[in-house]
């Protein structure tokens, strides 16, 4: 008996990890976004449709989120990018 309360413990403690690993990710919507890069938020679904910027998901059949390393990520990678003149960044705009 004991080493069924000791799996059960084990599988509820699993569980709560997991729970809380759920919990950490930090989600962030496109308010966040318009402050975080200083753009209308119409400039953010422009870059959505061209491909220029990550689409983020809809969770729970509400609004769009997306994750806070995603955004990071995307930023790192813009950081990476070499600027080339004529190339677009993410206003839609070309780079200086």
């Amino acid at each position: 008996m004991s080493d069924a309360t000791t799996t059960a413990a084990e599988v509820d403690r699993e569980v709560e990890k997991q729970l809380a690993a759920r919990v950490a990710v930090t989600r962030i919507g496109v308010r966040d976004l318009e402050r975080r890069f200083g753009l209308h938020r119409r400039s953010i679904w422009s870059a959505i449709r061209r491909g220029d910027f990550p689409e983020g998901a809809i969770l729970f059949g509400q609004k769009r989120t997306w994750t806070l390393a995603e955004v990071e990520a995307f930023e790192a990678r813009q950081a990476a990018r070499p600027q080339v003149r004529g190339d677009r960044n993410l206003t839609g705009g070309e780079a200086a």
